[in-house]
């Protein structure tokens, strides 16, 4: 028998709600108790394994409840609410939407006979007659359905707070034989794992989303190509980006998890990355051996997952000195990085790699290598103009860089931001101008149109420079020389 023979296909109706926090909540219309919580896309594989589990002594009324006919819809619906057994102003009722999920009870001729309105924050359900008024038919039922329900402080919460909410079809898939059965077990048994090691991760980072539009990357499109030749190879291999600092390590990533993310939607395979940090991986843990039971863990949830660990100051895991006491994290991730386990994507400049090479030479060693050096003035002057056309499109209250300004920024960060590198110093001092000026609007409420005075005025002030000093165009008069003088 072939696996398509062996299980029973179908679809049904959920329900989902968006909470306020970052996870959904998922139900079938007529099972509200069988829940999942998440993510969009782990509620509804979770829900669509769960429903695949349905025991055998249950399957023919289930299957029968989960089948909908034709024109189901959300209502949204003005109630008044009471809580009657309360006095006083506390008894008051206060008006709220109540969401509804409307079906169509069908005569054998295929005729509405009615409808049956189905609560499910209440787990309740009405039928209401084609002759009746819906809306009315609900409105009264509210009146009197908490009281009857003996509703307790959860039940009201949920009563009185709208949530955004949609039905979402579901397919389902039952096992007709002992071993689809198992199978079905292993996907449920796979996936609660896949839950379990995302928990973990979570708990030590921070996932990394794509940003939409992507942000530009100028002048790095052989590095951003190394990149992700060593990341999308079967292998897994971890990276090390070694630039000074500001030379651009962490837009490289950035904009490889962008171009990942629209590869994985192509490929229907996605590959998550983690930022994590040395204090991270650590926090919490005090006693003897926690700190390498949370490291061991994090590793393990990332090799389940095959998911990346970003640490954009890798040079961090090398700090302690572990022969007084310190904790010794690099020596904890060696051996999943030399095995091939984990992928790992950590930045350091070419001292601190100096440094973290004489410490672990076995991880060092086990990294691939990326060079991102610093750009030159020009593609400089070129990503800055990228980077004004961005934020216009993308922050379109806030104050805009004129392009024809960019090149003056460029040219007062080579002069007086010598410690940095191009073109991380260049971006930060416009954004820097942008954020002195946020306060600034014009009559409409919009950000002002930034230029070169703008940008003289602010960088004199922030590094005490007198502005005769940055701009060229500007006469020194002999009182601000005797003034200055003086002053020293």
């Amino acid at each position: 028998m072939s696996d398509s023979e062996s299980k029973l296909r179908f679809g049904t109706l959920a329900y989902r709600r968006v909470l306020g926090s970052e996870y959904d909540e998922l139900a079938p219309l007529v099972l509200p108790t069988l829940t999942s919580y998440g993510s969009e896309d782990r509620t509804r594989t979770e829900l669509s394994l769960a429903l695949s589990e349905i025991p055998d002594e249950g399957k023919p009324a289930t299957v029968a409840r989960l089948l909908f006919p034709d024109g189901v819809r959300l209502e949204h619906i003005e109630v008044e609410l009471a809580r009657t057994e309360l006095t006083g102003r506390l008894g008051r009722a206060h008006k709220t939407t109540l969401t509804v999920i409307v079906v169509p009870e069908l005569r054998p001729e295929g005729e509405v006979a009615g409808h049956w309105v189905f609560l499910p924050v209440l787990d309740h359900a009405i039928f209401v007659d084609r002759k009746e008024d819906l809306v009315k038919r609900v409105q009264a039922e509210m009146k009197v359905l908490p009281s009857a329900l003996a509703l307790d402080l959860d039940s009201w919460r949920r009563l009185m707070t709208w949530v955004p909410s949609s039905l979402e079809p579901i397919e389902v898939e039952l096992a007709t034989t002992p071993l689809a059965q198992v199978k079905g077990r292993k996907a449920l048994a796979d996936a609660e794992r896949k839950r379990q090691a995302e928990a973990t991760l979570a708990s030590a980072g921070r996932l990394l989303a794509a940003a939409s539009p992507p942000a530009p990357l100028v002048g790095r499109t052989e590095t951003l190509g190394e990149l992700s030749r060593a990341l999308d190879h079967r292998q897994r291999r971890s990276v090390l980006l070694v630039g000074d600092e500001a030379a651009g390590k962490s837009a490289l990533v950035e904009a490889w998890v962008a171009a990942a993310a629209v590869a994985a939607r192509a490929a229907g395979k996605e590959r998550a990355v983690w930022a994590t940090s040395a204090s991270e991986l650590v926090a919490g843990a005090s006693g003897l051996g926690e700190w390498q039971a949370r490291v061991a863990a994090v590793l393990a949830a990332a090799e389940t997952l095959d998911a990346i660990l970003y640490f954009d100051d890798f040079g961090a895991l090398f700090a302690d000195r572990p022969s007084e006491g310190g904790v010794d994290i690099a020596a904890a991730i060696r051996r999943h990085v030399v095995d091939g386990r984990v992928r790992v994507i950590g930045e350091l400049t070419a001292v601190a790699l100096d440094r973290a090479e004489r410490q672990d030479v076995s991880l060092i060693g086990a990294m691939l290598r990326v060079q991102v050096p610093a750009l030159d003035p020009a593609t400089t002057i070129e990503a800055g103009r990228a980077w004004a056309a961005y934020w216009g499109k993308t922050q379109e209250s806030r104050p805009q860089i004129a392009p024809e300004m960019v090149p003056t920024a460029v040219d007062l960060a080579k002069r007086y931001l010598p410690y940095r590198a191009f073109p991380g110093k260049a971006v930060r001092l416009l954004e820097e101008l942008r954020v002195a000026h946020d306060a600034d609007r014009d009559h409409k409420g919009e950000g002002k149109r930034l230029g070169d005075s703008d940008l003289y005025t602010s960088f004199s002030w922030a590094t005490g420079i007198p502005i005769a000093l940055l701009d060229d165009q500007r006469a020194i008069s002999p009182d601000e020389v005797i003034a200055q003088l003086r002053r020293r």
